[in-house]
């Protein structure tokens, strides 16, 4: 790689954009660091970003829309699911595609006020009914509002439906709209 460290490098990433990552001893990080860094075109970014543009392409997180709670039927409306069987938690893939309880939605605000993992979802009837939670929040640079990735109940799922949102303890108005968020392109070309 030219810092002269062995190293494997990967064609991976989960934020929409071309992605690499490097595996090399942890011993050489500072001086693979300052290598990278040299080279003017590259640009040290944090976290927020990565799950920023993560977020605009509606990709899952493990630990936020992915868990050992949820199954990958919830997650993709079975979207990714091998048809044929033969893997390890097809009975519960299989009965949550059979009879859905929540899925995951894309839901995007008229504001800039970003929900956060955690906060509760609703339907606003004669009274609050509570339909789920936000998995992943943040305002998208990108299109210059607030969007998030929702669990809530399958029957409240369906694309153009009003939801709201509670943030801080105000509601604001949500809908669920296609993924991804950001269909503009990206840098791939």
């Amino acid at each position: 790689m030219g810092a002269g460290s062995a190293c494997l490098v990967s064609r991976t990433g989960y934020t929409g954009e071309w992605g690499y990552e490097l595996y090399f001893p942890a011993s050489e990080a500072v001086r693979v660091w300052r290598a990278l860094l040299a080279n003017p075109n590259i640009k040290p970014v944090g976290l927020g970003a990565r799950d920023t543009l993560r977020l605009e392409m509606g990709y899952s997180l493990y630990g936020h829309e992915l868990s050992l709670e949820r199954t990958p039927a919830a997650t993709s409306r079975g979207m990714f699911i091998r048809k044929e069987g033969g893997y390890l938690g097809e009975e519960a893939v299989r009965r949550d595609l059979a009879d859905p309880q929540e899925f995951l939605v894309a839901l995007e605000f008229d504001s800039k006020r970003a929900a956060r993992a955690h906060d509760k979802v609703f339907f606003q009837t004669l009274e609050k009914m509570e339909l789920g939670e936000v998995t992943s929040g943040s305002v998208s640079p990108s299109l210059g509002k607030a969007i998030a990735l929702a669990f809530v109940k399958a029957e409240y799922s369906s694309l153009g439906m009003v939801l709201d949102v509670e943030i801080r303890g105000k509601c604001f108005l949500a809908t669920v709209v296609e993924l991804p968020f950001y269909k503009k392109g990206t840098a791939r070309g």
